[in-house]
Formats: structure tokens, sequence, C-alpha cells
């Protein structure tokens, strides 16, 4: 199973969260690498963009139980933003 992305963007418009990222544009808190809601350097992305490498890192669950908790996360920064509901990620896909 991979991550079900839904291309958002709301993650990297949360770059300031992460005070040691690099990226993150000084006046609006977003990721300079963010162009038309996709990752400009998406292949040589940080590892803290990665969400298999930071799974390693941080989380002792399963793979699928990082994705559910990553999905939740998700969906409500895409409800705060009040974006398109066609963004948010189907959380029944997880299994229990």
């Amino acid at each position: 199973m991979n991550f079900p992305c839904t291309k958002c963007g709301a993650c990297c418009k949360r770059s300031y969260l992460l005070p040691f990222f690099i990226y993150t544009n000084s006046k609006t808190g977003i990721c300079s690498k963010l162009e038309n809601n996709l990752c400009s350097i998406y292949y040589q992305r940080p590892d803290i963009c990665n969400i298999n490498k930071i799974n390693v890192l941080s989380f002792k669950g399963t793979l699928q139980e990082y994705y559910k908790v990553s999905a939740v996360m998700c969906n409500k920064f895409i409800k705060e933003d009040k974006m398109d509901k066609t963004y948010l990620i189907n959380l029944h896909q997880f299994k229990d």
C-alpha cells in the first residue's frame, strides 16, 4: 500500500511548524518549493517530507497505522483550510 496523498498541498503550507525547515518562506510560512500544489523538488525532497522515511524515524506502529494517523491529520488540515472535499482521504481504506 502507498500513502493515498491527494496532492492538496496542506502539509507544505504548514512548513512553519518545523522551525529547522530550510525551505520555509519567512513571509508566508509555506514551503518555497511548493508550486501549483506540487513539490518542485519531489525527487530530491528532504527526508522530513518523505512519509515513508519519517515513519521509520518517528513512529513505532505499522506502516498502515502510520498512514492512517497521517491521513487523519491531512484531513484535519484540509478542513481547516476549507479546501474542496475531493481532497479528503477516504479513511475506510485503512483496516483497524
